[in-house]
């Protein structure tokens, strides 16, 4: 045909369209989708192969497991050197001696006590109430001197015996512990309520009642602890021990056979390292056992 008469059908200055993108459009028509575009048509849909499978199959919630990280030798050779760094000072506080252990025990103490008062705490509340955090701390250093002064009473008073001033200042203390402790709860309370402040009400007794729950949950289990160091150091030697063992097993249970993810709390985690570990914790308690 000559070129007057394709003028009106294509339009002024249009390009023959090309039979590819005749056809892309009439897909997109026909599917109702506008994904499609030239650069998808003759696309090869991927399959995967069976080392890809595999390697999804060793994830968990998107972690690789530790049996399949490529970096696992260097994070185990990096947990060997922490671990021992651990149990070498763990050992030298045992040979320390008995007050010793109760102060490491304190500090870890004190590092619970740390993130569980953070997490019911709001920065916008704290900002209109200045030294409220502190009442947190002396609910806390009230109720250790309460639950351990029992139980220091008599190793504080062997080991100052030399000086005869600080003797009496320890006997003292010892002496007057409940009323101490009794004078320090009521001026926290005391505190408590000058702090009030309107607003405020709902998120300062919410922490008063957090405070209580923490100290005890925190004290009412470390008291039983302090009690073992200083009636019977193997009953504290001896859980402290399989706990070291436990994780040491599951550790290595996990970094060799663990394939089937365990929680999604911590998703490295393993069955083969948490079953391994078990029976390993249970075989080490009958051996380490205290002979009658």
């Amino acid at each position: 045909a000559p070129p007057s008469s394709r003028a009106p059908l294509l339009g002024e200055g249009a390009r023959p369209r090309a039979p590819l993108l005749d056809l892309v459009a009439a897909m997109q028509k026909d599917t109702g989708s506008g994904d499609v575009s030239p650069s998808h048509v003759g696309r090869v849909r991927h399959r995967r192969r069976p080392n890809e499978t595999a390697t999804d199959g060793n994830r968990a919630n998107g972690t690789v497991l530790l049996v399949s990280d490529q970096n696992k030798y260097k994070s185990m050779l990096i947990r060997t050197y922490s671990s021992l760094w651990m149990i070498g000072g763990f050992v030298f506080v045992v040979y320390m001696g008995h007050l010793y252990i109760w102060a490491m025990v304190v500090v870890i103490q004190i590092f619970m006590a740390t993130e569980l008062f953070n997490l019911l705490r709001r920065s916008s509340e704290e900002k209109q109430l200045p030294g409220f955090r502190l009442l947190n701390w002396h609910f806390f250093f009230t109720a250790m001197l309460f639950t351990y002064g029992r139980f220091l009473s008599r190793e504080l008073v062997n080991t100052v015996t030399s000086d005869h001033l600080l003797y009496k200042l320890v006997s003292g203390l010892i002496k007057y512990q409940m009323f101490i402790c009794y004078f320090l709860y009521i001026a926290g309370f005391v505190w408590f309520i000058l702090t009030l402040k309107k607003k405020t009400y709902n998120y300062q007794f919410k922490q008063y009642a957090w405070t209580h729950m923490i100290l005890l949950t925190v004290f009412a289990q470390s008291s039983f602890t302090v009690a073992n160091i200083f009636e019977g150091m193997f009953w504290f030697l001896l859980p402290a021990s399989l706990i070291v063992i436990n994780d040491i097993a599951a550790y290595l249970f996990g970094f060799f056979l663990g394939r089937t993810p365990l929680i999604k709390l911590s998703p490295k985690k393993t069955w083969e390292g948490f079953i391994g570990a078990s029976v390993t914790t249970i075989i080490s308690a009958f051996l380490v056992r205290r002979e009658p």
